[in-house]
């Protein structure tokens, strides 16, 4: 006679998993910290102590193993909105303080992981993602479709954390302080008054 399976053996599988994959995922963190030029599938797989096989069973290539990084950064600054995408633009902009507030929370080497060419590679790979949501808070504004779009281009530039830094650098400014001036600019350029054609008399 066959025993059933006992339940908590699946559940107690699906946690050992999920916490292999969490620590190939620091693993790759700490390896890109160091140069997009180290990341291999080996060097990870010796930082997370775990072998070649186990980093290809959860991550069938490299590329699958940087978007992985790239969801750990999103996560993290509140980005990645599973289940609450912003719906209007008003919405958009009062999530920036806390975006920006996060991304100075952003541990260094998440953070120089993300900022090198492996990480422009997968922010690029995903952009139609973030357009797609910057196209939704859009739609409900005045703006014609030419002025929506170059707005889109604006919102992804205004609210990415290189402007943030470079508030932070250049102007000595905290993020509440950041994020206030980018909404204000974007609020500004969504309402400005359209001009009108007349003729001096």
């Amino acid at each position: 006679m066959k025993v059933a399976a006992r339940s908590y053996d699946n559940s107690l599988r699906a946690e050992q998993a999920a916490a292999t994959r969490d620590r190939i995922v620091d693993a790759a963190i700490d390896v890109l910290s160091e140069g997009a030029d180290k990341l291999s599938i080996p060097a990870v797989a010796n930082a997370a102590s775990v072998s070649v096989p186990t980093v290809y069973r959860h991550f069938p290539s490299k590329a699958a193993l940087v978007d992985a990084v790239y969801d750990r950064y999103a996560d993290r600054i509140d980005v990645a909105w599973h289940d609450d995408v912003p719906s209007t633009l008003d919405d958009y902009l009062a999530r920036i303080a806390d975006i920006f507030a996060r991304h100075e929370r952003v541990g260094p080497e998440l953070r120089t992981a993300m900022s090198g060419p492996e990480g422009a590679k997968v922010r690029r790979r995903r952009m139609a993602e973030r357009l797609d949501r910057v196209d939704t808070v859009l739609a409900g504004t005045d703006l014609s479709a030419a002025d929506r779009e170059r707005m889109r281009e604006l919102l992804v530039v205004l609210t990415s954390s290189a402007v943030q830094r470079a508030f932070r650098e250049y102007l000595g400014l905290g993020p509440d302080i950041a994020a206030d001036r980018v909404a204000w600019a974007i609020r500004r350029l969504t309402t400005a008054p359209k001009k009108t054609n007349t003729k001096k008399r």
